[in-house]
């Protein structure tokens, strides 16, 4: 029972990482998903991956690059951001509005006497 389970884990990430079922060498990608197992045992890992073209075998995560980029994948699930503090803003009023029932300058004069006041 426990092989079969194993066997059908390796199935699912061969499936989710080998895009073209016609092509794929599946006794090849079975003892590769093995492996990939063995280093990573959590399915929650292999699940939340995203399911990208790292070609049509899983050999890509054998390499140098592949481990690299599967520990970085490892970290990013890892990582716990918080939320945000919220804020309630209240309907109150805290300051009054500013008069802006300004008239509007007609001459160049006016313009930079009443630009000058803030």
């Amino acid at each position: 029972m426990a092989r079969n389970t194993e066997h059908s884990k390796c199935k699912y990430i061969v499936g989710k990482f080998c895009l073209e079922p016609q092509f794929i060498n599946w006794a090849k990608e079975i003892n590769i998903a093995k492996k990939l197992l063995k280093a990573h045992p959590s399915m929650d890992f292999w699940e939340k991956m995203p399911p990208r073209d790292y070609g049509n075998t899983l050999s890509f995560f054998l390499t140098s690059e592949g481990k690299a980029f599967l520990a970085a994948q490892k970290r990013l699930l890892q990582l716990n951001l918080e939320q945000p503090e919220q804020y309630k803003l209240s309907d109150k009023k805290l300051l009054k509005n500013k008069d802006t029932k300004n008239k509007k300058p007609k001459t160049l004069m006016e313009f930079l006497r009443d630009g000058k006041k803030n």
